[in-house]
């Protein structure tokens, strides 16, 4: 019994202490490549539950552990001490923390390794602008050293030749050349890298990666075209822009693969000329290029193409976009610059109906509507166009965009007790008998200085027959009430008159009352 139980506290004992365990930290180095010179800081991270100002830190290679913040800074030489390493070296490190478990100052489990790299030195960066450049331009060299090493003077070299020059330094394609013995045009390979006093000796440090630049003979030129689409009697800009280190008054343009023409470099054409030099009729596209000549000729521009059209779409503009029928819009067919006419050619979509008009006119929406064959409420499609004489014919330009105008239903201002016969509900719809006309109102209330509207009213409908209908129901109406009426034996002339339901005689209009804005 007593070795049972002498069993069962062990057991115990021992699924307390593995209970009680202490999990391992995170360590993390920052940066993990440094020299002698630069500083890493160490982070031993410990779990959240633990609180703890000391960690211990541990290198694989010397076996030495130090107590330190587990925050903590330390130079490359303080590592490589600790390590008991030399340059270059790879230094492995753990950490691991104590606390407090029962009775004793337990250590925590290790931590993973982590590695700093320690090198003699750490290599520049070159960099080189612009990349492509003439024998006459100019670049920039830039050996940039680490931010542990200040220095002036940097090492650069190819195709074996070593210069020492300032580590910031600009150097003509010529001189780089004549230091890569080249010629152009040429590719030069350049990389470079620094030294650092290490007692008596001068340590160079790695080289820097190899940069290229580009030496041509003549840079080529850059073309632009302004406008890109014109007319016959448009005139298109070209400008043959050089390099900046070239100085030159005349280019050569190659028009559609035709001989090189000479102009100035900044020349303009019109759409006529362009199409004489190529042989072409509109509507054409015409492809150009330019180069110059300064010793030798230089490489072609990129291609540019001029689209010439027989005439540019005018642009209609609409003012205002919504309007009511007894409104009305200004319509504006914009002609180019180039294009003097003073009629244009106005159509509808919907409607199919050309007009010719004014350039700038003004049409009421009721106009718009018999335009488009439409009623309000619509929406009017509308796009324009002009003609140019070409010899005994008048040539179509191309259609602008379209435009859109919105009529809505006209809204009046009425009494908010209002009395209206049939026709005049008929023409304020724009409807005819029969007709079902459905009508709501609304009400404006003065807000500071303008009249907010209030939400409309539900719709009511309002039914207007025809004369002949109405007539035959008089005459139904009439009947039915005369056959009750009259007394038995025949009808009495001087019986009073039959009256219908709303006490109104046959023939009497019967009067609407409705209220407020209509619309």
């Amino acid at each position: 019994m007593a070795g049972h139980l002498l069993l069962v506290i062990l057991m115990y004992s021992f699924h307390e202490l593995k209970a009680q365990v202490l999990l391992p930290p995170k360590l993390t180095v920052n940066p993990a490549v440094i020299t002698e010179t630069d500083s890493v800081t160490l982070n031993c991270q410990t779990p959240p539950s633990v609180s703890v100002t000391q960690c211990y830190f541990y290198t694989l290679n010397g076996g030495t552990t130090r107590v330190q913040p587990c925050l903590q800074t330390l130079t490359g030489t303080e590592l490589l001490q600790m390590a008991h390493q030399r340059l270059p070296a790879t230094v492995g490190l753990q950490c691991y923390y104590k606390a407090i478990l029962g009775e004793t100052n337990a250590p925590s489990k290790f931590s993973d390794t982590t590695f700093v790299t320690i090198q003699i030195l750490l290599p520049p960066k070159l960099t080189v602008n612009p990349p492509v450049i003439t024998e006459t331009d100019s670049v920039t060299l830039n050996c940039q050293t680490p931010p542990s090493v200040s220095l002036n003077q940097c090492y650069f070299y190819t195709e074996g030749t070593i210069r020492v020059l300032s580590c910031l330094q600009t150097l003509t394609g010529t001189e780089l050349l004549q230091m890569a013995h080249q010629r152009s045009p040429a590719e030069i390979k350049i990389k470079c890298y620094y030294t650092v006093k290490r007692g008596e000796t001068n340590s160079p440090s790695p080289h820097s990666d190899t940069t290229s630049i580009v030496i041509q003979t003549l840079l080529p030129p850059k073309l632009t075209v302004n406008p890109a689409v014109i007319t016959e009697t448009d005139s298109v800009t070209l400008n043959c822009q050089t390099p900046p280190s070239v100085s030159v008054t005349d280019c050569y343009f190659r028009i559609r693969e035709k001989p090189a023409k000479i102009f100035s470099c900044l020349k303009n054409l019109s759409g006529t000329e362009l199409l004489k030099i190529t042989n072409q009729s509109p509507p054409a596209e015409v492809k150009v290029k330019c180069f110059y000549l300064d010793t030798s000729s230089s490489p072609d521009s990129d291609e540019s193409s001029i689209i010439i059209r027989t005439s540019l779409p005018p642009k209609l503009t609409v003012n205002p976009a919504v309007i009511t029928e007894t409104d009305s819009v200004t319509l504006n067919c914009q002609t180019p610059p180039s294009v003097s006419v003073t009629q244009c050619y106005f159509y509808t979509l919907s409607g199919g109906t050309i007009r010719v008009l004014s350039c700038l006119q003004t049409l009421t929406g009721t106009e718009l509507l018999q335009m488009a064959h439409q009623s309000s409420p619509a929406e009017i499609k509308m796009k324009c166009y002009y003609t140019v004489k070409r010899g005994e014919t008048n040539s179509p330009s191309p259609h602008s965009d379209t435009s859109f105008i919105t009529i809505q239903r006209t809204v009046r201002d009425r009494s908010c007790l209002q009395t209206l016969t049939g026709t005049e509900l008929l023409q304020m719809a724009h409807q005819r008998s029969p007709a079902e006309i459905k009508i709501k109102c609304y009400y404006t209330v003065k807000h500071g200085e303008t009249n907010s509207p209030s939400p409309h009213s539900d719709t009511t409908s309002i039914m207007i027959q025809s004369a002949a209908e109405n007539n035959e129901r008089k005459t139904d109406l009439t009947t039915s009430i005369s056959t009750t009426t009259s007394p038995v034996g025949g009808g009495d002339e001087g019986a009073a008159q039959p009256k219908r339901a709303n006490g109104l005689l046959p023939g009497q209009q019967e009067p609407v009352p409705v209220h407020a804005r209509y619309v």
